[in-house]
């Protein structure tokens, strides 16, 4: 299985769980994550694409072959049902070219294919919400067992969980400083009547 990749699924995932749980920044750790499963599934780069927050777009987020702030650099979306990742996000479902070169996808997008032989996308979701796609990209042709897509898409739920909690963790640090804001305004006025009073 998993074009000749080593270790044993349950303990790969096992450290894709340890790295998505560590506290370091969200990027750093995709960033751990796609470059430990290039290694493993040999791939030549794995990409996560992001969702745009309004909308359906994808925008290249964390990529193996490339640093964070170049990722972030990359200024092109792919649209549902372009290239490989859109069919995917359209689909909820993964996606796989055996071979780009001869047989592209419709409506592809040249950025994604780039001088890849085969790609397969899957869909970083979780019940509700789908928070991206995640690209295996090789130069060489490749091909996937129903194992290594049952494996891929415990990760890419794992990578879903990852991007879910980080938001909510993001968006409590939001509030928890609105609401000093507002108990420090709060205070301001009120020793500002306080002062009034004693006059």
């Amino acid at each position: 299985g998993r074009n000749g990749g080593g270790g044993e699924p349950t303990a790969l995932l096992a450290r894709i769980v340890e790295i998505s749980n560590s506290n370091i920044q969200v990027e750093n750790r995709l960033k751990h994550i796609c470059d430990f499963l290039s290694r493993e599934t040999r791939s030549a780069c794995v990409c996560i694409y992001r969702r745009e927050k309004r909308g359906e777009d994808l925008a290249p987020w964390v990529s193996s072959c490339i640093d964070i702030e170049e990722c972030a650099l990359m200024d092109f979306v792919v649209r549902p049902g372009e290239g490989v990742s859109g069919k995917a996000a359209g689909k909820r479902a993964p996606v796989f070219f055996p071979d780009v070169k001869t047989n592209p996808p419709t409506f592809a997008v040249p950025r994604e294919l780039r001088d890849f032989t085969s790609i397969l996308s899957v869909p970083i979701m979780d019940d509700v919400y789908l928070y991206g796609v995640m690209n295996f990209s090789t130069l060489a042709p490749a091909s996937y067992t129903d194992e290594d897509l049952t494996f891929l898409g415990s990760v890419a739920t794992e990578v879903a969980g990852t991007i879910r909690n980080s938001r909510l963790y993001n968006d409590a640090r939001k509030r928890v400083s609105e609401l000093i804001t507002l108990n420090e305004i709060g205070h301001a006025i009120s020793s500002t009547f306080e002062v009034k009073g004693t006059l």
